[in-house]
């Protein structure tokens, strides 16, 4: 139970200083069943708009940033430690095509 509230209390902290209004973020509860569905919905040429993966994933994105060729988008989940991670997708400006780039979020390293 006290995992599960520091857990609680660290995602508030992180969504109101990540979210410019303060709402909360929705995040997936498994970063290994995001990765997974991530891998699935860009292999998919349909899903050419950011709005499709995030209703499809059911999670909000947690920061999205204009990068040389087109735009990285993050999104954030629990690892097996039940802390908050993250996992990127890249969407090529050209293509439209979005693909997995990984653990990580090159939008917040970078601030």
């Amino acid at each position: 139970m006290k995992r599960q509230l520091s857990v609680a209390v660290l995602f508030l902290f992180l969504s109101a200083s990540l979210s410019a209004h303060g709402a909360l973020l929705e995040f997936a509860d498994s970063c290994e069943d995001a990765y997974l569905q991530l891998e699935e919905l860009v292999k998919n040429p349909e899903n050419d708009e950011i709005h499709k993966i995030m209703e499809a994933l059911g999670v909000d994105l947690l920061a999205s940033c204009d990068v040389p060729k087109g735009t990285v988008t993050c999104f954030q989940c629990l690892d097996k430690d039940k802390k908050l991670r993250s996992v990127q997708i890249f969407q090529d400006a050209d293509s439209r095509r979005f693909t997995l780039k990984g653990n990580g979020c090159e939008c917040t390293d970078q601030k």
